[in-house]
């Protein structure tokens, strides 16, 4: 029995493709392998690593939301330091928290709502 781990493929694809090796280079070092654009790259990478993080900080904080949205935003700014993830994205995604947060702090005041 066989098993198939595409991220393991995709990886092999891509250190096939690549002559030499840099984390920091590893979105085009994608985009030439699978020809999805940089951007694509940069999300798919993106969206590994993020799993990779918080899929187990999730199961072992039972549900933590305050846990898991710390723990993401400092793994989300770490992607768009090293050049993985566009700064742009980042900033939405922490527009979306605000403002889901702000709606959960306003039915907490009038009252409709609790943590």
């Amino acid at each position: 029995m066989k098993i198939n781990f595409p991220i393991f493929s995709v990886l092999a694809v891509v250190l096939a493709a690549s002559g030499g090796f840099s984390w920091l280079d590893l979105p085009k070092t994608i985009d030439n392998a699978l020809h999805i654009g940089i951007f694509g790259a940069q999300m798919l990478l993106s969206m590994i690593v993020l799993l990779a993080v918080m899929l187990p900080v999730l199961y072992l904080s039972d549900g933590n939301v305050l846990l898991g949205l710390f723990v993401g935003t400092i793994t989300l700014a770490f992607l768009v330091s090293v050049g993985w993830m566009d700064p742009l994205v980042f900033t939405l995604l922490i527009l979306v928290t605000a403002v889901g947060w702000a709606k959960l702090i306003a039915d907490v005041l009038i009252g409709k709502g609790g943590l």
